[in-house]
């Protein structure tokens, strides 16, 4: 059974084009005249979240002083308004989970939380 066949019959899988569906967000945004921005710098994402008053205290596993985050584990998106100012924020990590699960992984860095 292909992909394809399978999400149609699980609904579990359903095959995503970041390129397109980026494309297609953006465009969506810009009508509503906010432009996203992309980063895989964290200490600009958390930069920006520190300074943007309806942002709460941004997550320590978004934080490189609290977290490490190697290139390639992660990116974070920023929409700003018309006048630069910051309407959303969003980031996304990458875990290698491949020695272990999610919990082990997070009671491993708990002492860095």
């Amino acid at each position: 059974m292909m992909v394809d066949e399978s999400a149609a019959v699980t609904g579990a899988r359903i095959p995503l084009h970041v390129s397109r569906s980026i494309r297609v967000y953006d465009a969506m945004a810009a009508q509503k005249d906010i432009n996203l921005l992309m980063g895989f710098d964290f200490h600009e994402y958390v930069s920006i979240t520190q300074t943007t008053p309806t942002k709460g205290r941004t997550f320590p596993n978004f934080r490189p002083d609290r977290s490490t985050i190697r290139s390639g584990e992660g990116y974070w998106v920023v929409g700003l308004d018309r006048n630069n100012g910051v309407v959303l924020t969003n980031a996304t990590r990458l875990y290698g989970l491949s020695s272990g699960n999610f919990a082990e992984h997070l009671s491993v860095a708990e002492g860095l939380l």
